[in-house]
């Protein structure tokens, strides 16, 4: 921006509980800043209002003490220079973490569409352990990704994260030396621990 800017941030939240297997919420978030205008006619750049409106339902339900279900439905909207972008995000999560078992996984399915990197989405995924993958959704497409921890014997821990995102309007991931020639990325990790 040219010159100084002002915003705001306003977040509603309401929580509910209807039983001990179901939690639910949903949330409006408005955001507005200012930045550059993008009109290419115009001969000075001068501020423009830039309006966020994010809308989600999240549910997460127990179905045993060792499977969970997680489910989220998000809508952002993003209005600059009176140019609306939409996007949308859709995800179900399967946890299933058992008591006495050595294994155990998370997994995910998530179908994106949004109008451009403006109206990206994020939303956290299980990763190995000491670290956290919390992607943004942009584009069309879908992701699916699965994370793995087993235990043979005590002292001894295994992760596996296997993780792949494909787009329906792509041919190309990513820019400069980070760019991808075609249409999907995946992404794998292996790790262990050995504690003693």
């Amino acid at each position: 921006a040219n010159l100084p800017t002002k915003g705001a941030d306003a977040l509603l939240q309401i929580n509910y509980t209807p039983s001990k297997t179901a939690d639910m919420y949903i949330r409006y978030r408005h955001r507005i800043s200012e930045a550059n205008t993008s009109i290419p006619e115009t001969p000075l750049k001068y501020l423009t209002d830039i309006i966020r409106n994010n809308y989600r339902y999240d549910l997460i339900f127990k179905v045993s003490q060792s499977i969970k279900m997680h489910s989220r439905a998000e809508i952002i909207t993003y209005n600059k220079d009176s140019k609306l972008e939409k996007g949308y995000l859709l995800y179900h999560d399967i946890i299933y973490k058992p008591m006495s078992s050595p294994l155990s996984f998370s997994a995910r399915y998530a179908i994106f569409n949004t109008s451009s990197y403006n109206t990206r989405l994020y939303a956290y995924e299980s990763d190995v352990l000491y670290s956290f993958s919390i992607p943004a959704y942009y584009y069309k497409g879908a992701r699916y990704y699965a994370t793995i921890r087993y235990t043979p014997v005590r002292g001894i821990d295994v992760w596996l994260r296997v993780a792949r995102s494909v787009y329906d309007n792509r041919n190309s991931i990513g820019s400069g030396l980070d760019e991808i020639t075609g249409d999907h990325k995946t992404e794998v990790k292996l790790q262990m621990r050995y504690s003693f």
